[in-house]
């Protein structure tokens, strides 16, 4: 009888769920929770849910206090989260997956959130362009010199969903979920998009508008006592880490910094 309220516990939430993935939840295999539907009268579209769901995707995974930094580091660098539906008739139970690229130069550091990935048992898949596959790229007139790509996807999966949500309407936001922000999601921000300046650090930010960028200087400040500003690059702003914060900045994110990203750090003074 547990089984049977659990099962229909679950229906009453989660109706689109496949019979495998409910039997995950209340640790039955599929046959047994096919048995049990069936003692209860209970018929299911077999197809309809096949269009809705997949056992990788939406089964829930456990988002751990590392894998919560590696998703707001990323969130706030280079990484996109975009939301894919197994079927394209399906309008429900879309899941969501974190997309981060860089230069093919930066594989080290790739295959080092690859590994941090891993430990959090979160399926990633890597991939990789060589110089010159893809067209050129120009930006003002100007050749980018084509250094190949590298690209870090997570799987696809419904509790990755609310990253997508909170972080995005038709472009990129900030949420007050950054105040969650630690050293380890610090660190993963600056070797996304940091860099050294002679007198301290810039985080570049101008991907966000100025009040976003606002709130990212106030969370800097009251999570890691980190004073900045913001500085004009062209026709946007970026944050810039006030010389007198840049030991402290140093010395938050140096034990996080993989060994292909400490040329971005200053010795602390």
């Amino acid at each position: 009888m547990k089984e049977v309220e659990q099962i229909l516990q679950i229906l009453k939430v989660t109706p689109n769920l496949s019979s495998r993935e409910i039997g995950k939840l209340i640790g039955l295999n599929r046959q047994a929770v096919l048995y049990r539907l069936k003692k209860m009268g209970i018929h299911r579209d077999r197809n309809f849910i096949r269009t809705q769901n997949n056992t990788n995707r939406s089964y829930p995974i456990e988002i751990t206090d590392v894998a919560n930094q590696l998703f707001l580091g990323s969130i706030l660098g280079d990484g996109t989260i975009s939301k894919h539906s197994r079927h394209n008739k399906s309008n429900l139970n879309k899941n969501s997956k974190l997309s981060m690229k860089h230069s093919l130069v930066q594989k080290g550091y790739v295959k080092y959130k690859e590994g941090l990935f891993k430990k959090e048992n979160i399926i990633t898949h890597y991939s990789e362009v060589a110089p010159g596959v893809t067209k050129p790229t120009y930006i003002a007139g100007k050749l980018i010199k084509d250094n190949g790509s590298c690209t870090l996807d997570t799987q696809k999966n419904i509790v990755f969903n609310k990253y997508r949500d909170l972080f995005y309407t038709d472009y990129k936001i900030v949420s007050n979920k950054i105040f969650e922000l630690s050293e380890l999601g610090l660190a993963i921000w600056f070797m996304d998009d940091g860099y050294k300046h002679s007198c301290s650090y810039y985080l570049s930010s101008d991907g966000f508008d100025v009040q976003c960028q606002n709130i990212l200087l106030n969370m800097l400040h009251t999570n890691f006592n980190i004073k900045g500003v913001l500085h004009k690059a062209r026709n946007t702003y970026r944050i810039y880490i006030k010389r007198e914060s840049r030991d402290t900045f140093t010395k938050l994110v140096e034990s996080y910094i993989c060994d292909s990203m400490l040329y971005k750090l200053h010795e602390v003074a």
